[in-house]
C-alpha cells in the first residue's frame, strides 16, 4: 500500500506538471491575435512591385525585378534567388501590427528601431518600389522575438519611417545586406575522385604540379618531389586539392578582363571527361578574390 500510494502521488504530480507545461507552450493555440496590416498598399499593388531597397547606415542593397528574374543592382545585375525575394515580399504583405510599444524617440534604440541611416544603426529600412520608383510601402524593422505569438510564430518590432510609434508586428522579415544571403553562393563543386591534375603557378616560382596518386595512402602527390625534400609536418597534398573541389562566394563584382600581373596566382585543374578549369586568384587587403573559366 505504501508503494502504491507513493506511485499514485508521483503520477498525479507528473500529470499536473505536464498539463502546466503544455499550457505554457501552447497558450496561443486557442485563437489568432488580430492586428492591422502593416503595409496595406503592398497587398493591393503586389503585382506592381519592381524593386526592394534594404538600407542600414551607409550600406544599401537593391533587389530589382528584370523580366521574370530578380537581380542585385549594386552588383551589376548579378542574379538573386527569386524564392528568397518572394519569401520576403510575402512576409511583408502578411505582416500585421499587433501591439503598440513605445513612442518615445530616445527609447527606440532599445528595440533596435533607431534612425536606420545613422552610423552603427542596428535597424534596417525596407522600401518596396514600383516601376517608376514610387514607394508602395516602407517600414523600419528592429529586434525579433521568437515564439511571441505561439510555437514557431515569431514577431518583429517595427515602425513607420515618418513616425516614432513602435509596434510589435506578426512575422519576421528576413532582410540581410550580405550578398551571399540572396544569391546561389556555391560557384564550383567537383568530386575529388574526378580530379586528374592540378598545376599551381605563382609569379617568380616554378610551377607546382599535383597528380592523382595510385596505390598510396593519399589521393594526390607531387609530380616531382626532390629526393632531398619532404613535405612540412601537418601539410598534405590532398588539402590543396580539397581546397579547390568546392567554392562558395561571400561577394561578387563585375570582371572587366581576366586578371594578370605579379599579384595573381593561376591554378589549372584537369578532370575526367575533358573538364579544364582555370582559377585566377588574387588578394586585395583582407579579401581574397577568384575568377574562373
Amino acid at each position: 500500500p505504501q508503494q502504491f500510494t507513493a506511485l499514485a502521488a508521483a503520477t498525479a504530480i507528473s500529470v499536473v506538471v505536464a498539463a502546466a507545461t503544455y499550457g505554457y507552450f501552447n497558450r496561443w493555440s486557442a485563437g489568432r491575435v488580430e492586428g492591422v496590416t502593416a503595409l496595406p498598399a503592398l497587398t493591393r499593388q503586389a503585382t506592381s512591385v519592381a524593386a526592394i531597397e534594404i538600407a542600414q547606415g551607409d550600406r544599401k542593397l537593391t533587389l530589382q525585378r528584370v523580366g521574370d528574374q530578380w537581380r542585385i543592382k549594386e552588383r551589376d545585375g548579378y542574379p538573386a534567388q527569386g524564392e528568397r525575394v518572394r519569401a520576403l515580399l510575402v512576409t511583408l504583405q502578411d505582416a500585421e501590427l499587433i501591439e503598440q510599444k513605445t513612442s518615445i524617440k530616445d527609447k527606440l534604440k532599445l528595440l533596435e528601431l533607431e534612425d536606420p541611416t545613422a552610423k552603427d544603426a542596428k535597424s534596417r529600412l525596407i522600401r518596396v518600389l514600383d516601376g517608376k520608383g514610387g514607394v508602395i510601402g516602407e517600414v523600419v524593422i528592429g529586434k525579433s522575438r521568437d515564439n511571441v505569438f505561439g510555437a514557431s510564430k515569431g514577431g518583429t518590432y517595427v515602425r513607420r519611417p515618418a513616425e516614432t510609434q513602435a509596434w510589435l508586428a506578426r512575422g519576421e522579415p528576413k532582410a540581410p545586406l550580405e550578398v551571399r544571403d540572396w544569391v546561389q553562393s556555391s560557384i564550383f563543386d567537383l568530386d575529388q575522385a574526378k580530379m586528374q591534375k592540378i598545376t599551381l603557378e605563382h609569379a617568380g616560382e616554378d610551377p607546382l604540379v599535383i597528380e592523382k596518386a595510385e596505390g598510396m595512402d593519399q589521393k594526390f602527390k607531387l609530380a616531382a618531389m626532390p629526393e632531398d625534400k619532404k613535405l612540412k609536418q601537418g601539410v598534405t597534398i590532398d588539402q590543396i586539392a580539397q581546397g579547390f573541389s568546392s567554392m562558395s562566394l561571400d561577394d561578387v563584382r563585375k570582371l572587366p578582363a581576366p586578371p594578370a600581373g605579379d599579384g595573381v596566382s593561376v591554378l589549372k585543374l584537369e578532370a575526367e571527361g575533358g573538364l579544364a578549369v582555370t582559377f585566377r586568384l588574387r588578394r586585395e587587403a583582407d579579401q581574397s578574390w577568384v575568377s574562373l573559366s
